[in-house]
């Protein structure tokens, strides 16, 4: 009776200690799926904060000019042609905020790794001188120059939103070191057979 009683206990024992290992490797992996949520709450809070920040940073400006714009424009005593000359830099800066409030939400889905590349050919210069567009308030604020060296027309394979997404940080960057009176100069060119090399080059402190 005793051996029989003993055997009883270990295989007792045996099934307790794999109940315990079954509720411990459960526990464990939902410690984990926990710990996975938490680490992608933390990321898209930081997401979020970071938007806002950027948005507040980039959009704040085109506003501005276009409030200062609109205030001009609705003045009595204010010629025709200097209507004129608003309107047209009302367009620009319209477009060009329309413009980075789509890159931006690109951005924004490209972080939750929801953004789709589009690459085709596209007019790599056209896409510069829309970025150039864009600073333009910016640049006549600060009195700073900005010149296109680019003589030709530059066509590559690449997705248009990401680029001008990278071409805009590069001059807000060059703007923002840079002292009034400076120039600021874009300068595109090739670069062995298949590459196309965009520089922005300024005359500021550095990052």
């Amino acid at each position: 009776k005793d051996k029989q009683l003993s055997e009883e206990l270990a295989v007792l024992n045996l099934e307790l200690e794999e109940k315990v290992k079954r509720r411990t490797n459960q526990l464990n992996e939902k410690n984990e799926i926990i710990e996975s949520q938490n680490i992608t709450l933390h990321k898209d809070i930081a997401l979020k904060n970071r938007i806002f920040a950027i948005i507040g940073h980039d959009l704040r400006s085109p506003l501005s000019s276009i409030i200062q714009g609109i205030e001009i424009f609705s003045e009595k005593n204010i010629p025709f042609e200097t209507k004129e000359t608003i309107a047209k830099k009302l367009g620009v800066t319209a477009y060009s905020l329309s413009m980075l409030v789509e890159n931006l939400l690109s951005w924004g889905l490209s972080q939750n790794d929801q953004f789709k590349i589009n690459l085709k050919t596209n007019n790599l210069s056209k896409c510069i001188v829309q970025v150039i567009n864009f600073f333009e308030s910016t640049l006549s604020n600060k009195d700073i120059r900005l010149t296109n060296k680019s003589e030709e027309e530059f066509f590559a394979f690449f997705d248009e939103v990401s680029v001008m997404i990278i071409v805009r940080n590069l001059i807000a960057n060059a703007i923002k070191f840079s002292v009034p009176g400076s120039e600021i100069a874009i300068d595109t060119q090739y670069v062995g057979f298949n590459e196309i090399l965009v520089r922005v080059k300024d005359s500021g402190v550095g990052m």
